[in-house]
């Protein structure tokens, strides 16, 4: 299993905020589902951040959610996902810039 600042260091790649980055390691951690006030003691976060933070989450595909409304559950995506996702965006990266500098 990977430690706290291996994944923090990959999801700060991706941009993550601190928070997120501590939500994601809980539910990492879990291995299983969490409702929002698992999250919030699990983190310290406050239930307004983490709510806003797992929108995001889910949003931009780190996080998953099952369920709806208050019955709703999350899960973090596998952390292979996010690193070929964050490969993905370096590749991207790396096209744009020899494209930028290899024009004649």
């Amino acid at each position: 299993m990977p430690t706290y600042e291996e994944v923090q260091a990959i999801l700060r790649s991706l941009g993550l905020k601190r928070s997120e980055i501590l939500i994601y390691w809980a539910l990492h951690k879990k291995g299983a589902p969490m409702g929002v006030k698992e999250i919030v003691e699990a983190t310290g976060l406050s239930e307004k951040t983490v709510r806003t933070a797992l929108k995001l989450m889910v949003a931009h595909g780190y996080v998953r959610v099952e369920g709806k409304r208050r019955g709703a559950r999350y899960v973090a995506v596998p952390l292979g996902e996010v690193v070929e996702r964050l490969k993905k965006r370096i590749e991207e990266r790396i096209s744009e810039l020899l494209h930028r500098f290899t024009r004649p």
